[in-house]
Formats: structure tokens, sequence, C-alpha cells
């Protein structure tokens, strides 16, 4: 297993009988947050050189809406395909491949939302002569997307297993900063953990097989499965994976105070004050998790780090409010997950 950054791509284009099936006879409306959701089991094929390999392949049907009232949406795809060379009838390619896919979405929203897929794919490319002037291969790639807003940050919590001689991969991209994905192959499972920005998402669950006629095998196949949880800062029960992370620093400490970072030795979180609180600072107050921690004015107020005690198993919410000599007010606060 192995955990990557990847960059954004749409599902490949599908081809063969389909079979869908929802689970539910009357499906909820999407929420307004979702733009645009759909499960794809897709199958694709390819062939070279154009000029004299001809491919004759069924033509491509598109995916099946998916809607986020947690109903699994399922679709089903097999294809096939010849490859032939335009001078020579006995060089041929046999191409067949399918997808299976399985999704379920539940509300996108302000509060935590779960995405889950199940994903199998197969190819295989055989050819008539091992001396044949045509290459040829068989794609399939069966998956689910979606693109919504967050009305908030969020924690991203993928996991993830699978096996065969494929693979598989989830991802969230944030479209501003980056992707965060769990990429899994041959036995293997996995998890990863990011904080996504309020805004534009867009998911995605894939597996693929492939498979061309020049290789050692026939036939390759995949199978994964990944479950993908969006967990508002500062929710219980903690997101699972890699632990203390901290989110981007909300509000403006007029630079009294620095929030720092999680120790997931001991739970604690470093506050820093700076040089300038006693000179702007008439009082600051520290709470962990809506506790009161600390109260300093006077000459507490002097540089130095202070570590808040938090239970390591939970996530920790850090807010700083500080009461200028100025006589204005100033707040600053921070998300950090539990440590695991």
């Amino acid at each position: 297993m192995k955990n990557q950054l990847v960059r954004r791509g749409a599902l490949g284009l599908a081809a063969g009988a389909l079979a869908v099936t929802g689970l539910s006879a009357l499906p909820t409306p999407a929420g307004a947050a979702v733009e645009y959701a759909e499960v794809r089991a897709a199958v694709d094929f390819s062939s070279w050189d154009p000029a004299v390999c001809d491919i004759s392949e069924p033509s491509h049907p598109g995916g099946i809406e998916l809607v986020d009232n947690g109903v699994p949406v399922s679709q089903s795809w097999n294809a096939a395909a010849t490859v032939t060379h335009t001078d020579d009838e006995t060089d041929v390619t046999e191409l067949s491949g399918s997808g299976q896919v399985t999704a379920s979405m539940t509300p996108i929203g302000a509060g935590p939302a779960t995405i889950k897929a199940s994903v199998a794919a197969s190819a295989s490319a055989h050819a008539q002569r091992e001396d044949g002037a045509c290459w040829a291969n068989a794609t399939a790639r069966p998956g689910a997307e979606a693109s919504f807003e967050l009305p908030q940050p969020m924690w991203a919590t993928i996991s993830g297993s699978g096996d065969g001689s494929g693979l598989a991969q989830a991802m969230v991209d944030d479209t501003q900063d980056g992707v965060v994905a769990l990429v899994v192959g041959p036995q293997s499972k996995g998890s990863v953990s990011a904080l996504i920005p309020a805004g534009p998402v867009y998911v995605q669950i894939q597996a693929e097989a492939q498979v061309d006629n020049d290789d050692t095998v026939g036939s390759r196949s995949y199978a994964g499965s990944f479950t993908i949880e969006l967990t508002p800062v500062g929710a219980t029960p903690a997101p699972a994976g890699p632990g203390g992370a901290a989110s981007p620093v909300s509000g403006k400490s007029k630079g009294v105070v620095a929030l720092g970072a999680r120790d997931c030795a001991t739970g604690g979180v470093a506050v820093d004050l700076t040089k300038k609180a006693r000179k702007k600072a008439k009082q600051v107050t520290i709470s962990v998790n809506g506790a009161k921690a600390a109260k300093l004015k006077g000459k507490k107020l002097k540089p130095r780090t202070i570590v808040l005690p938090a239970a390591k198993a939970a996530p920790a919410e850090v807010v700083v409010r500080i009461k200028l000599k100025s006589g204005k007010k100033a707040t600053v606060t921070r998300s950090y997950q539990a440590c695991s």
C-alpha cells in the first residue's frame, strides 16, 4: 500500500451491455450542495497503428446519477472488441473487459457525511498470432465521482483495501490547495486523513485493470472498496488516520499569541505568548474544547510557551480570547485532530 498525491482525472469511457440497480424505489432529492455525482462502470479499448489496424467496439452509454440520500446505486458493464490488421485477416486480437461499481453518499452539508464505493475491474487481450503487427489494449476503470460544496472546513478520512493484478484509488481534491489520496495495490489496505477547506470539492473512487496483447499474461482483474468520511472540525468521534494534524488558524491575535502544534506523545497543544503580549494585551483567556484552561494578565503576560493538556484520543479545539489595552477584543481559534 502507498499513500500518494494524484491529480484530478475524469473516469474513463464505458462500453458494453449495461445493468443498473438502484436499491430504493423513490430516491430523495439531491442535496443543494451537490453539483454532480455519478457511478460509471467504464471499459475502454484502443489499438495502434490506426492506419492499418481497425478496431470494432460497441457504443459508450453514460453513467448513472448518484444521489446524496444514502441509497446505494450499482452499475455493471461487460464489453468486447476486435482489432484486425487491414492487410492480414489472420492478424486478429480479441479484447474484453468488465466493470462493476456500487456506491452510496449520505447528505452533503454542514454535518458529517460518508461516501462509500466498491469497485471491480477485469480486462483481457488474446492475439491469434504472436507476431501480429497491431498493438491492442483493454482497460476497465469502474468508479464513482462527485463535485460539491463544503460549507465549512472538514476532516476527510479515506480508508480502503483491495486485491488483484491492478490498483484502485480514492481521492478528495479541494480544487484549491491540493489532493489527498489513497492508492492500494495487490493485497493492500490503508488510510489517510487531511483537513479540507470550505469550498468546492471533487471526489473520485476508481479501480483499474488493463492488459495489452503483448503482455506475458492474457488477463488481469482487481477489486477494492473505500470509505470517505467527512467530519466537521471539532466533531466527536475523531476521524481515523494519522493524528495530531492541525487546521489553519482562524481569527487574528494582533500578534499577542501563536497557536503551535499538538504533541501526540502527551496530547498537549502549545500556545506561545509573544513579546507583544505585555505591551498590547490586558488579559488573555485560553479554552480547550469549551473549558477554561488558563487566564493570564499582568506579570503573567510574558514571552513563554504554555502547554495545554488534552486527551490524546479526542480532537481538541483551542480558543484564545484577548482583551487589548486599546479596549478592543480579539479571538483566535485552531482545531487539532485526535492522536492515533
